[in-house]
């Protein structure tokens, strides 16, 4: 469709980073002075180091896990604020597969099925898009905290959000868990 992710530009700020493995400072970004990590460590919401504790022991040797590796069942707890997207096309274009409750209420309506950029028409100018890129294109996880990027009228002030790339061959990522704490 003819649209240059890498020209895109975020119009809010918000603390972003890598995840525990990167804790060295690796993958902040130049025009995102706040960049930190995120890990066990650091102040993240607990269920953020839950899902990421969870991605890391399903993840095979020298792999990505794919969703074969992932069972809902194991996250009860989280399922109300996890989402999954496909990963379609190059470049790539995202499709909610699942969405679960919280999403549902936060987004006032029930995205399965849909594509992102027609949930948000202006999905390319947010941090969400960004951080969805990035963890596509490096195979690796990106965690958010700040205002919510995605216009929508709300009043949360703070959302937490870590993407974790999933990989039906553990290579080419093809799906994204998300987990969003309002």
């Amino acid at each position: 469709d003819g649209r240059d992710p890498a020209r895109r530009r975020a119009s809010r700020t918000g603390k972003r980073g890598p995840v525990p493995s990167q804790a060295n400072g690796e993958g902040a970004s130049a025009m995102d002075p706040a960049s930190r990590p995120c890990g066990p460590s650091a102040d993240c919401n607990p269920k953020i180091k839950v899902i990421f504790e969870y991605w890391t022991r399903i993840s095979p040797p020298g792999a990505l896990p794919g969703r074969q590796h992932f069972d809902p069942l194991d996250l009860k707890a989280l399922l109300p604020n996890l989402w999954i997207v496909d990963v379609v096309g190059d470049p790539p274009r995202f499709k909610y597969r699942i969405a679960g409750t919280k999403i549902v209420d936060y987004l006032g309506q029930e995205p399965t099925g849909k594509w992102m950029d027609e949930v948000f028409p202006h999905l390319e100018e947010s941090y969400t898009f960004r951080d969805l890129m990035t963890t596509v294109r490096e195979g690796r996880p990106q965690w958010r905290r700040g205002t919510p990027t995605l216009q929508i009228e709300k009043s949360f002030k703070v959302v937490e959000q870590l993407s974790l790339p999933l990989a039906s061959d553990g290579k080419k990522v093809d799906m994204v868990l998300n987990l969003t704490v309002f």
